[in-house]
């Protein structure tokens, strides 16, 4: 419902007032941050994390801004259904870098699924190296 509804709020901002994907992530995450550093500090977590923590936090966080950066471009020019489809498609690459990085399990049907729901992305994106078209099949929309 919550994730839902950012879309939502995502797809309304830029229709009206069309903002950068960046700015609607600093925006995001400066109020993020504001809600939870009250919290942090009653409980004492510390706010950079654990020392021999730090380079695969900034990492994560790196990598997650990006992630939300592509996603509310996504969500900017793409139908909201078609934006959500490509979005919630991580798994795929969760699968993948788990087996790749952390040496877990990968089967047949694992291999399967990705295809499956890989080839789903595509139908649903309809790129037009292989639907042919012009590429303005979305518009500004």
């Amino acid at each position: 419902f919550f994730f839902s509804s950012a879309s939502l709020c995502v797809k309304l901002i830029s229709k009206d007032h069309p903002m950068n994907p960046l700015e609607i992530t600093l925006v995001r995450h400066i109020i993020t941050g504001l809600c939870l550093l009250p919290v942090m500090i009653y409980l004492q977590v510390p706010i950079l994390g654990q020392p021999g923590q730090r380079m695969i936090l900034t990492f994560r966080g790196l990598t997650g801004a990006t992630a939300l950066c592509f996603s509310y471009y996504a969500i900017q020019h793409m139908p909201l259904a078609d934006a959500a489809v490509v979005i919630f498609s991580s798994p795929i690459f969760t699968g993948i870098f788990g087996r790749l990085c952390l040496k877990e399990h990968y089967g047949l049907f694992d291999i399967f699924l990705t295809l499956v729901t890989f080839a789903g992305v595509v139908l649903i994106a309809r790129p037009p190296f292989l639907f042919g078209g012009d590429g303005e099949s979305y518009g500004s929309t």
